[in-house]
């Protein structure tokens, strides 16, 4: 089994892993993400943004994010389980779940201190709180759907590890201002974390990653930062830039 401190080592080595490599190619992300603006005239009268109820152009900022990890990020084999992040593969020592999760600026507050998540996403299992750090009447726990270990009872068993990309764009212009890499801690931290690490949602099955509140790896020497921040525009209005203070301040 994994003692605590063996679990957020083995999350800090990919969290770097993964933030390094998507700093290396920050300019060709960017570059990427713009290429959809570039065909605009040939897609923008089918597309008419969710007021016509078509998916958002968040799609093909995923697009550009999961082509460069399958080819380029990490060694690793893509695994096929129908119960897992949409970019789910395995490595020598871990099982690692990707989410990429995009937010127009109409919807600032969706990322700027907590993110949805969804219970193939992570294996953090707690109790959820309410906005006053209180205990639900009767108590509520959050039960996600994958495991905190694969394989936990045969020699090959690995740990599972979850991360987050948040992608932040201009409605207008389709302009990034903000891209950051959240690693969300294994439910086997559960132990030192406690309730920490979710928020309630808006149901009683859902929760939200609450990221501010475990910012760092507590149980690491000097306490290394769980979110990485790959870009943020300076240049974005100071509007944002106030609700986007935690990732600025980083």
């Amino acid at each position: 089994m994994y003692d605590l401190v063996e679990v957020e080592k083995l999350e800090e080595k990919y969290l770097n892993k993964f933030y390094h490599f998507l700093k290396y190619i920050e300019d060709e992300l960017l570059y990427s993400f713009k290429s959809g603006k570039n065909i605009e005239d040939d897609w923008k009268d089918f597309w008419g943004g969710e007021n016509k109820g078509i998916s958002s152009f968040s799609a093909g900022f995923e697009r550009v994010i999961y082509n460069y990890f399958n080819s380029n990020a990490i060694r690793g084999e893509v695994n096929s389980s129908p119960v897992a992040s949409d970019l789910f593969f395995e490595t020598k020592d871990a099982f690692i779940h990707i989410d990429i999760k995009t937010v127009q600026t109409r919807n600032i507050g969706d990322i700027s201190t907590s993110i949805f998540i969804g219970l193939n996403q992570n294996s953090y299992r707690a109790e959820l709180k309410n906005s006053k750090e209180e205990s639900f009447n009767p108590p509520r726990f959050y039960e996600p759907a994958i495991p905190t270990i694969y394989n936990k009872n045969r020699e090959n068993r690995k740990i599972s590890l979850s991360y987050f990309l948040t992608i932040l764009y201009d409605d207008i212009s389709l302009e990034i201002l903000n891209i950051n890499l959240l690693s969300m801690p294994n439910g086997i931290l559960e132990k030192h974390y406690k309730h920490k690490p979710l928020k309630a949602g808006k149901i009683k099955t859902e929760a939200r990653f609450n990221f501010k509140k475990v910012s760092k790896f507590e149980l690491l020497k000097n306490q290394p930062n769980r979110v990485k921040v790959i870009y943020f525009n300076e240049n974005m209005q100071e509007e944002h830039k106030k609700k986007l203070k935690f990732f600025e301040t980083i």
